[in-house]
């Protein structure tokens, strides 16, 4: 009896896990076609494996990613930074913060790249950015 009911878990665990794989590129998903090497986390995705991003006015942190990252500012002023490689699809959602004076960093994510202001020179700041 217990070895039949096992079986039968393990036959609904498999199907279980087949029904979450994830769709293959060009397959149709929920309305959108993900980029190669996009990772799906429920229904928001980061931005595939690339290049790490590059800026003005600033020096990006070794690691750093279009997904997680950090920049040291270099001047006052504006930062423009553009994401390596394809970028993300869509804006992507991001969150911003001054690691360092805690000043009032303003930023604007686009689907390529984010504009950042109101960082000082030596200021780290640090993002986290995710498509949908």
């Amino acid at each position: 009896m217990l070895s039949r009911i096992r079986g039968k878990l393990l036959v609904l665990a498999a199907f279980l896990i087949l029904g979450m794989a994830p769709v293959a590129y060009g397959q149709s998903g929920p309305g959108y076609v993900m980029p190669p090497g996009s990772t799906v986390q429920n229904n928001l995705f980061t931005s595939p494996a690339s290049a790490p991003p590059t800026c003005t006015n600033c020096t990006v942190v070794t690691g750093s990613s279009n997904f997680i990252g950090a920049i040291t500012v270099t001047a006052t002023g504006v930062v423009p930074l553009t994401f390596g490689g394809s970028g993300f699809t869509n804006t992507p959602f991001c969150l911003f913060t001054d690691n360092t004076t805690h000043e009032n960093v303003i930023a604007t994510p686009s689907s390529t790249g984010m504009t950042l202001s109101g960082g000082v020179t030596s200021d780290v700041i640090s993002w986290i950015c995710v498509g949908h």
